[in-house]
């Protein structure tokens, strides 16, 4: 959705023509919903997985499309509201509301700790989590540069975070347990 000067598309076109596709890719995410709400099903032992071999496949696909289709709606909901990363004719930036830059944050907060809970934040680009690739997470990353663009430091821990489920990285400041500095 990046134009080639790195711009965003979205940007160009207005809220009141951006809805419909909001509006479509909800009932997309809903869809995708019975899949996660599926596989919680057999991992209660509620159902049982079909035995066809390649529906491991068919379930790396669905996690892929769940978190592009967040992706997704995240810009989407963040254009939407007015929120946008474009330059005035004058070249200085939009300014963008604080309530809907927290909400946009609030929103990607969610999303990260409800795939997190499955751990598939990091699907997306074809690949599961047992082979991130550096071009895999698409969502995280995104995560990662709105954390960073839009953070007043409330959201370290959330950048945190993506970095671990992202690269393996993990940063804290508490000591390890048994330092004794």
């Amino acid at each position: 959705m990046l134009d080639d000067s790195g711009h965003n598309f979205l940007d160009r076109l207005s809220p009141t023509e951006l809805t419909p596709a909001l509006i479509a890719t909800t009932t997309i995410l809903r869809v995708l919903t019975v899949f996660s709400l599926f596989e919680d099903a057999a991992e209660d032992g509620k159902v049982t997985l079909p035995s066809e071999p390649k529906f491991p496949d068919f379930c790396v696909v669905m996690r892929d499309l769940l978190c592009e289709t967040w992706r997704l709606f995240y810009l989407l909901f963040r254009r939407i509201l007015g929120v946008t990363s474009g330059r005035l004719p004058n070249g200085k930036l939009y300014e963008n509301s604080q309530e809907h830059l927290d909400r946009c944050l609030d929103l990607l907060s969610l999303v990260h700790e409800e795939l997190g809970v499955h751990k598939w934040c990091g699907y997306g680009n074809g690949t599961d989590d047992s082979k991130l690739s550096l071009t895999a997470g698409k969502l995280l990353a995104l995560m990662i540069d709105q954390f960073l663009n839009f953070n007043t430091g409330e959201a370290d821990p959330e950048i945190l975070q993506c970095m671990f489920c992202l690269y393996g990285i993990s940063v804290s400041v508490h000591p390890p347990l048994g330092n004794s500095n």
